[in-house]
């Protein structure tokens, strides 16, 4: 059958070349005879001989020398394979398992990984020169394969010996092990007369004990009744991962493709699209070699499979594409509902997921098309060629072209998964995209079936559980399907349900927002006969979610869009009062993204006033609620537990238990900052669980991340990375990238906090990078003053201006973000103090405190930076450190540490008088309150003495030696009083008339406590590389053990 079907393939070549060729061989195929003609293919290259009669009728006798033409080189070029091969050589020659069969669609590379598990070391040994690599292209039956073997293993018949005979007697007599590779060997298997005969053979072969067998070929299963050990997973070989995709096309492509981020974007794109299939890799690279990237990316989207070939040499499975699936099309012998099927499931991107439940739900057989099929030329070619070599010895089979009575479609399944044009992945029907797209050029859907698919997936989300959580992993196998039909069906008008249905079902999952966007678009342009009150809610979520990723002007315009459509002044209905709300909220969540409060909280107010007008009582809960996260934000703490508190009861009122926990969640974290820790985790673990039992992930997920911070503060750090690690996983599932990356950057912190900097720099970089990805700017330019942060403790004091430098650049772009810019300022004004460049010191604190002073709202970060400013004033050219400990938060500003066991603080002094301590709660989210602000100081009284110092001894240096803030922990001296005393990590050092050396790790200094110095808190500070840290000694004095600067956690 094969060779006929080839014959018909070479066909089609030959009409496409008749322009370039001169007379076309088949002028008129309708008119010639093939009664004798023989019809060879000999490496995939197609010619009809003995034309006229001119040669026996006979097969050609395949010799030796034709084999090795057609056996192909090893491959230069092979990526992404290396743990196939070592499966395949493991399963010969260590498992001591005999029958290898690699199987998969064409082009898939399977020839390939045969040539490489023959020629690896080990299976050189066990087999030496007893590998016999047989292409099957060449060989139409047993018969011609038996010669074959013969010709490469160089067997002698004797006088009146059969050749099978011969060939056992070979094999039988073996007395070392030998390796028989069997290539395409689908090329006969699907010849069907001759199939017994192959069978036989095969299997007579796999009874020869020393015999081991290596197939390749299309379909599920080897074949015969061999217990075949397959390569890969259930479906066959893989397609290659992203990464050596990459690696494949930039070789291919050679020295043109030069790697660049730009660079590398568009080719992941274009592997992506096509699916990451090794023959169309090779194909497309071939065309890099010549135009550019972006060139490539528009041929692709212009002419698909088309262009998946290469033009420098006759096609054939290994050098076109199209040619590989018509070989598989073939197969199918034209029966309709194959091709029916076929041409359905190259419509869905997801293919069918748990396909013996769901495909005969999705669309049945008594739906036929509204026109018939249109077969492709390559069909019409089968169909000219079937007829004119009917009387050849093997005719191709007819089949049955009749639809089956059958209403399921598994008898069509089996034939698909036999020509491997499909295969089963996770109990779903998959096609690999070169196949969908090939197809849905050759045989479109019909528009009934898409009607039909429609139906199913609006009903599919409308079935839906209420819990997010059980939903979620459900409409995830099925997503790209619906996005696509419903697209197609809006675009061509022939919508038959409420796309606006399916639109407001998918708005509930937060990790599809750009899929809901783009059908909310689509449909405001498309569906000129909607209704205005859908039409609103459309823009508003479209508002919404433009928000949400971050596209916050556009967010805006579409808000003032649908103001313009109400007269706010005047009597309005308590609908239009409901969508003014609306509108006021979305802008309330951009202008608290930036951090701007008061424009949000006027916002808040505005809602608020609407939605009494509209009696919407959800949404005034909601609106208080929000008032009080505002309040977090400006470190309100009274005030915002107040409106929180109220909205909590608001929400209990109407029955709202999701608004309740949410409201829990925040309570937790303000008494997180406050200390009272216990409460605090009991309070978000609570929350936690009933966001589990809503099925509301993403809540769950922030209250994870919360406990993982409280838990680090306590230095906790198993428990805290535990934590932050299953925020992380959750986060992963429902796609909220920015969540996966707060996540990253705690984890660094977590490093951070103990000492682990270059850990903490590799977590850093990664959250920038999935930060600057997604587009959210201004929490990669955090992540940018946490890296410069990291390397100015390392010392590394370049990388660190590098760092800070880049944080301001992007932070240009976002003028209303006061406080990161202020704080980015002020770290870099540490950096340059320690670096003795007091000029420039001065200056980045001169400018962190004009951008804090123009917020209005900063006023105690201004004063840390008039403080840093003062004392340079005051000693200009002392060995001065002045370091301010903020803490890191997205949302809000500036926190100080206190008295409370919760607050991460580190201590020092300067013998700078007036100097006092600096402290530091290092925290993403919250603050504490204003009492607990109060209760820490930025001055001292204390007076230094040198009776009372201690020197640092840290690798040998002296007190009269330069000290990186990095790599040194130095002394200082403070005057002696009849007060408390506490000790804390020192400063840069000071020189001192007597002193005693400590370790670095055990590095402490004297305060005395003045009364002008209130209690000050320094537990859960910094842990040293030794694992301790600081502890309450009787209230009355504490400790703080670190070998790096104050400032670690600062920012």
């Amino acid at each position: 059958m094969k060779k006929f079907t080839k014959a018909a393939l070479h066909l089609r070549y030959q009409t496409r070349q008749k322009n370039t060729h001169g007379t076309d061989f088949f002028r008129d195929a309708q008119n010639n005879d093939f009664t004798n003609a023989n019809i060879a293919n000999v490496a995939g290259n197609l010619n009809i001989i003995n034309y006229q009669n001119q040669l026996p009728s006979v097969a050609q006798e395949i010799t030796a020398d034709m084999i090795a033409s057609a056996t192909p080189a090893l491959p230069l070029v092979f990526k992404g394979r290396d743990d196939l091969v070592d499966q395949g050589v493991d399963i010969l020659c260590r498992q001591s398992l005999r029958f290898l069969a690699i199987l998969g669609a064409g082009g898939m590379g399977k020839t390939s990984l045969a040539l490489h598990i023959i020629n690896n070391t080990a299976v050189k040994q066990k087999f030496g020169q007893r590998c016999h690599f047989l292409p099957c292209d060449i060989f139409e039956n047993a018969e011609a394969l038996v010669q074959g073997l013969i010709s490469i293993m160089k067997i002698m018949l004797q006088e009146n010996q059969g050749k099978q005979e011969a060939l056992f007697n070979h094999l039988k007599a073996t007395q070392h092990d030998l390796l028989i590779i069997f290539d395409n060997f689908e090329t006969p298997w699907n010849n069907h007369s001759s199939r017994t005969d192959l069978k036989n053979l095969v299997e007579r072969i796999a009874g020869c004990e020393r015999v081991s067998i290596i197939v390749t070929m299309r379909g599920p299963h080897g074949p015969g009744d061999i217990s075949w050990k397959a390569l890969g997973h259930e479906s066959g070989i893989p397609q290659l991962s992203p990464a050596a995709a990459n690696e494949a096309f930039k070789a291919f492509a050679g020295p043109k493709v030069e790697s660049s981020e730009t660079s590398d974007s568009l080719i992941g794109q274009l592997m992506y699209e096509l699916d990451y299939v090794p023959l169309a890799i090779k194909l497309s690279a071939y065309h890099a070699r010549k135009i550019s990237l972006d060139t490539l990316t528009e041929m692709w989207k212009n002419h698909k499979t088309r262009m998946l070939r290469d033009a420098t040499t006759q096609e054939s499975r290994s050098t076109s594409v199209e040619f590989s699936i018509n070989l598989s099309i073939q197969l199918l012998d034209e029966n309709k509902d194959s091709i029916q099927l076929l041409s359905i499931l190259s419509f869905l991107p997801n293919g069918v997921p748990f396909w013996e439940s769901n495909l005969n739900k999705m669309m049945s057989k008594s739906v036929k098309p509204t026109k018939s099929i249109g077969r492709s030329k390559v069909s019409q070619a089968t169909s000219t060629i079937r007829g004119l070599l009917s009387r050849q010895k093997h005719p191709l089979p007819m089949g049955s072209k009749d639809s089956s009575s059958s209403e399921d479609w598994s008898l069509e399944i089996s034939m698909l998964l036999d020509t491997s044009l499909i295969y089963i992945q996770n109990e779903g029907l998959r096609m690999l995209a070169p196949i969908r797209e090939y197809i849905q050029i050759q045989y479109p859907t019909d528009q009934g079936i898409m009607d039909q698919l429609e139906r199913f997936f609006s009903q599919f989300l409308e079935d839906l559980p209420d819990n997010d959580m059980e939903a979620q992993p459900a409409l995830q196998f099925h997503i790209n399907n619906i996005e696509k039909i419903f697209k197609a069906q809006i675009s061509s008008g022939h919508s038959k349900t409420s796309c606006t249905s399916a639109v407001n079902i998918l708005c509930r999952f937060d990790k599809f927002a750009s899929v809901c966007l783009s059908l909310i678009d689509l449909i405001l342009e498309k569906d000129k006969s909607i209704e205005k009150d859908d039409k609103i809610d459309l823009e508003l979520k479209r508002a919404d979610i433009l928000g949400w990723m971050g596209r916050l002007q556009d967010a805006k315009d579409q808000v003032m869009t649908v103001r313009n459509c109400i007269h706010e002044e005047g009597n309005i209905s308590q609908s239009e009062a409901d969508i003014l709300g609306m509108c006021f909220n979305i802008l309330r969540n951009i202008y608290y993204t930036q951090t701007q409060y008061e424009e949000a909280i006027n916002m808040n107010l505005k809602a608020q006033k609407y939605f009494k007008q509209s009696e919407n009582q959800w949404a005034q809960a909601d609106s208080m609620k929000w008032l009080g996260n505002i309040y977090i934000g400006q470190a309100r703490y009274k005030e915002a537990s107040e409106m929180i508190s109220e909205a909590q009861q608001l929400f209990h009122q109407i029955g709202n238990e999701l608004g309740v926990a949410e409201c829990l969640k925040r309570l937790g974290d303000i008494y997180g900052v406050q200390g009272r820790n216990d409460e605090a985790i009991k309070m978000l673990s609570d929350a936690q669980e009933q966001f589990q039992n809503f099925g509301n992930q993403m809540r769950a997920a922030e209250c994870l991340w919360s406990l993982g911070e409280l838990y680090r503060k306590q230095e906790r750090y198993d428990e805290a990375t535990e934590m932050i690690m299953k925020a992380q996983k959750q986060y992963e599932e429902i796609g909220l990238k920015n969540g996966v990356a707060d996540c990253l950057r705690i984890l660094g912190k977590i490093y951070m906090d103990q000492t682990q900097h270059d850990d903490a720099i590799d977590m850093l970089s990664n959250a920038q990078r999935e930060h600057q990805n997604i587009g959210m700017i201004v929490d990669a330019a955090w992540c940018h003053q946490y890296l410069g942060r990291t390397y100015r403790l390392q010392g590394q004091y370049e990388r660190a201006k590098e760092a800070f430098t880049k944080a301001l650049e992007l932070l240009k772009g976002f003028p209303g973000e006061k406080y990161k810019i202020g704080c980015t300022l002020l770290e870099f004004g540490h950096l340059f103090f320690d670096m003795k460049d007091f000029v420039e010191a001065r200056r980045k604190y001169g400018e962190a405190r004009n951008v804090f002073a123009s917020h209005g709202q900063l006023e105690r970060e201004v004063d840390y930076c008039s403080q840093a400013l003062a004392k340079l004033d005051e000693a200009p050219n002392a060995l001065l450190y002045f370091s301010v400990l903020f803490c890191i938060n997205p949302h809000s500003p500036l926190s100080y540490a206190s008295n409370c066991s919760g607050a991460k603080g580190v201590i020092f002094a300067s013998r700078i008088p007036g100097v006092g301590t600096s402290i530091d709660l290092d925290t993403d989210g919250t603050h504490l309150n204003d009492t607990a602000a109060e209760s820490s100081t930025l001055a001292s009284d204390a007076q230094p003495t040198a009776s009372s110092s201690t020197r640092v001894n840290n690798t040998g240096a002296t007190h009269t030696q330069a000290h990186s803030m990095a790599a040194h922990a130095t002394s200082f001296a403070t005057k002696t009083t009849n007060a408390p005393m506490s000790t804390a990590t020192s400063p840069p050092s000071v020189p001192s008339t007597s002193c005693s050396s400590v370790s670095q790790a055990d590095a402490t200094c004297t305060l005395s406590e003045s009364s002008s110095v209130t209690s000050v808190s320094t537990a859960n500070t910094l842990a040293t590389n030794n694992g301790r840290s600081a502890n309450n000694n009787s209230g009355s004095s504490t400790t703080s053990t670190s070998g790096s600067s104050p400032s670690l956690l600062a920012c």
